[in-house]
């Protein structure tokens, strides 16, 4: 990753990491690391910008199309059911 730094906005690692550069912070295109170096364990993808993710502290979902109320009640595990289960879910606000 070092050698493609110019292609990452590391700017969110901590400061004493060795890839914390701020010259690419919030730059249309770089890719972002949304865990801020924290290892993913776990990751579900549904569908295309809809995918939920679990690290070492915490877990962060996305859910385009759904509404934020409804969003804020999804959780990593329920993902993981949708996943390995038939049925649709339905989230009431």
């Amino acid at each position: 990753m070092h050698q493609y730094q110019d292609m990452y906005d590391t700017s969110d690692y901590p400061p004493e990491h060795f890839l914390h550069d701020i010259e690419n912070k919030k730059v249309i295109g770089k890719f972002k690391d949304e865990t801020s170096g924290t290892p993913i364990s776990e990751f579900v993808g549904l569908r295309s910008k809809m995918y939920s993710f679990s690290f070492e502290g915490g877990e962060k979902h996305t859910a385009k199309g759904v509404t934020k109320t409804a969003s804020r009640k999804l959780k990593h595990e329920m993902y993981i059911k949708i996943v390995f289960s038939i049925k649709l879910l339905h989230v009431l606000k």
